[in-house]
């Protein structure tokens, strides 16, 4: 007797490109939360199944990152949430970003952090020489794009260049070039980033760019 489920429902959102096929047998009870989930989400199992794929993925790149980062990003975390428990139960997970005072309190208390943070020894002359020297030459065999070369000119614009980048990525809805899936083939740890930024640019409510173009910025 066929099971009845959402199997075969058309893929869609997220995962809506799928091309490769994949068979595997799954205990009774997990493919019951599989199901229910997916009629409760309104999506396939397989979307449902890939969805929980991509978090263990997503877990054990958290657990691959750079010990001091994760540090950071954990303190940072503990800021919003401190500042959120003076505001009311209604708004605890909110409050760092919904009240006036607490967001202000919220960057200057990060502000704070980082300034804490002793910065590495500023490059030499000769040094950065040599860099500059690297670039151009990196740049003439293609294995750099131009407009990264230029923005490693100094610490500013590399950092305006970054979250330009950051905002054309995340705020992106069109689907990936084959350039791009060419990108993450090479280094599959920068995957969820085509994934996982714009969720985390729309929980945060960040503007969209008026306009959006599928360029490849790829380094």
């Amino acid at each position: 007797m066929k099971r009845k489920g959402t199997a075969g429902r058309k893929p869609k959102g997220e995962f809506s490109q799928l091309s490769s096929t994949l068979t595997i047998r799954i205990p009774d009870d997990m493919r019951k939360q599989l199901e229910d989930e997916a009629a409760a989400k309104d999506e396939s199992m397989a979307q449902r199944l890939m969805w929980h794929l991509r978090q263990s993925f997503n877990r054990q790149q958290d657990k691959d990152r750079d010990p001091a980062l994760h540090a950071l990003l954990y303190l940072i975390g503990y800021l919003a949430e401190d500042l959120s428990l003076e505001g009311p139960a209604s708004e605890f997970r909110t409050y760092w970003r919904t009240s006036w005072t607490a967001f202000v309190a919220f960057k200057i208390a990060v502000g704070k952090l980082l300034d804490a943070l002793e910065e590495p020894p500023k490059p030499t002359p000769r040094d950065q020489k040599i860099f500059k020297e690297l670039c151009e030459r990196e740049t003439e065999l293609g294995h750099l794009s131009p407009e990264y070369a230029r923005a490693r000119s100094s610490p500013d614009a590399l950092g305006a260049f970054e979250f330009a980048i950051l905002r054309e990525r995340a705020s992106r809805t069109d689907p990936l070039s084959e350039t791009e899936r060419e990108y993450i083939r090479l280094f599959p740890k920068r995957e969820r980033e085509f994934y996982t930024l714009p969720k985390a640019w729309k929980a945060l409510e960040l503007p969209e760019p008026k306009t959006r173009k599928a360029k490849d910025k790829s380094r």
